[in-house]
């Protein structure tokens, strides 16, 4: 019995270091490696568009090498960001449904 309890707690502790793992590799190539975010305003037009375009962020190369003229640098509003984000997406559903009941009509 004590055999037992001592092999489920292995699987459990063996299972709980693999979450853990996994959850500090992820969180490691998020804010070290790569990242995928979403451009919203015009400050970066033309070379982005202010859409909502969906943009990689590589993360490294600033660290190795400094920054030059040329670099497209990102901040975050981390606050706002989803609130931003569900507005985005409401804007275009409606803007779609506007377009669609447009297009009935004609």
């Amino acid at each position: 019995k004590i055999q037992i309890i001592k092999e489920e707690l292995q699987i459990i502790l063996l299972t709980l270091t693999r979450v853990v793992s996994a959850y500090g590799i992820v969180y490691t190539i998020t804010e070290y490696g790569f990242d995928i975010t979403m451009c919203e305003g015009p400050s970066m037009m033309p070379t982005i568009q202010p859409k909502g375009e969906i943009i990689l962020l590589e993360k490294f190369t600033h660290r190795l090498k400094g920054l030059d003229g040329g670099d497209v640098l990102a901040s975050e509003r981390r606050l706002k960001h989803l609130s931003l984000q569900r507005e985005w997406m409401s804007q275009q559903k409606k803007k779609k449904k506007k377009k669609q009941r447009g297009e009935e009509e004609h």
